[in-house]
């Protein structure tokens, strides 16, 4: 299966300086009998999104709760952290997933030359993009910018480790 980078929005409701957080989904209509995808997995990576909303928002209280008590320095502390980027990495690169599959149009000029420059040509990424988004594993792929070369390069990153 072929899996691409692309958004699901998520708002962020914070109230008095970080005390209280929450992440709520955004509803992506478009994405509703979207041409050449099948809604039954559209639905599951649906409600594999809403798990990770839940549980970010589940942790996150966790979190602000265990910091209320003091006990940052706890095991607890460490291992609902360490949880909450597994949770957050989901929710965001599923937000990107959504919000892509259901854009409309061409991609930007900039957009095209800038891969055209680093892969060869528009071509040549769009098939680098599609060969590793074909390797076998659980994971995602994603178009990274290195910021310190500027270059663009296809990268798979494993489960949603980002």
């Amino acid at each position: 299966m072929l899996r691409v980078l692309c958004l699901f929005a998520v708002s962020v409701v914070t109230v008095a300086c970080g005390k209280e957080t929450s992440f709520v989904a955004k509803d992506f209509p478009c994405l509703v009998d979207l041409p050449g995808w099948n809604q039954d997995l559209m639905n599951m990576h649906k409600q594999l999104f809403l798990g990770y909303v839940n549980s970010a928002n589940e942790l996150t209280k966790k979190l602000q709760q265990i910091v209320q008590e003091g006990k940052e320095k706890s095991l607890e502390f460490g291992a609902l952290k360490r949880r909450l980027a597994w949770e957050m990495d989901g929710m965001r690169l599923h937000e990107l997933y959504f919000e892509n599959l259901g854009r409309k149009g061409n991609p930007s000029s900039l957009f095209i030359e800038k891969v055209s420059k680093d892969f060869g040509s528009f071509d040549a990424w769009k098939q680098d993009f599609i060969a590793t988004g074909l390797m076998r594993g659980i994971g995602w792929v994603v178009l990274y910018r290195d910021h310190a070369t500027g270059k663009l390069e296809n990268l798979w990153v494993n489960e949603h480790y980002t």
